[in-house]
């Protein structure tokens, strides 16, 4: 089961400056069954997606962006979508953790269902800056 969502230790670990701008932050994606929830404190391999094309740990993502709205309210994000081609993989979520920290879980993200490669491409958009972003603080 996936819930998605910031992960409790990220919420801790953003206000005490442990992530930065210029840290290396990955997704992976996760097949059918993985259970990933805001509990998730760090990486793993287990149930993450094997198949041609994809390589376990997942991709860099990169575009860090963050601001704070006219509201009061912050929000991350990452602007450059995450493409992976000549790929096999089925996946129903992913989490976006922080390679150069650790592996430290940053986010949880639910698919809703079971994705398959398209011709061989597994594409993930992030939601753009501002009031849809990825990530709210507020």
């Amino acid at each position: 089961m996936i819930v998605q969502g910031l992960c409790t230790s990220a919420k801790e670990e953003f206000f005490r400056g442990v992530h930065n701008p210029e840290d290396l932050y990955m997704l992976a994606l996760y097949g059918e069954g993985v259970s990933l929830n805001l509990d998730t404190t760090i990486y793993t391999l287990e149930d993450e997606c094997t198949g041609f094309g994809y390589t376990a740990g997942g991709l860099p993502i990169k575009g860090y962006s963050t601001g704070v709205l006219p509201n009061g309210i912050a929000y991350l994000t990452w602007t450059e979508p995450i493409i992976w081609y000549g790929c096999t993989v089925q996946t129903e979520g992913g989490l976006i953790y922080n390679r150069s920290k650790d592996n430290r879980a940053i986010m949880v993200l639910d698919f809703e269902d079971l994705y398959p490669a398209k011709n061989g491409v597994v594409s993930i958009s992030m939601p753009p800056k501002g009031a849809g972003a990825l990530i709210l603080w507020g």
